[in-house]
């Protein structure tokens, strides 16, 4: 996997993808992701439905590409509001800190 991030765009792969990343662009990049409904605490749903509306948990999902170490989220199916890397530790232990 390569992942290029550059100051307008991110390319993965060689398939640029925009500044306003979407789940579109990171399926043609990547292919389909593991979705997962969000489901909050009680104080966070309260908050977001009063900011965002009551129907707003029930369009969220969490996006995650396993074997590409990348995760978003995504309120309306289309558009990623946030999106990261998660890096594997390959460093060993061996006491050292």
């Amino acid at each position: 996997m390569e992942i290029d991030i550059r100051d307008d765009m991110i390319v993965i792969n060689g398939t640029e993808i925009g500044a306003a990343l979407s789940v579109e662009e990171l399926k043609a990049a990547l292919g389909e992701p593991r979705a997962l409904q969000t489901e909050p605490d009680k104080n966070y749903r309260e908050y977001m439905e009063k900011r965002r509306g009551k129907d707003y948990f029930e369009t969220s999902r969490a996006l995650v590409w396993d074997e590409a170490g990348i995760y978003s989220h995504t309120v309306d199916g289309k558009t990623l509001v946030s999106c990261g890397l998660e890096f594997e530790n390959s460093m060993k232990t061996d006491g050292h800190k």
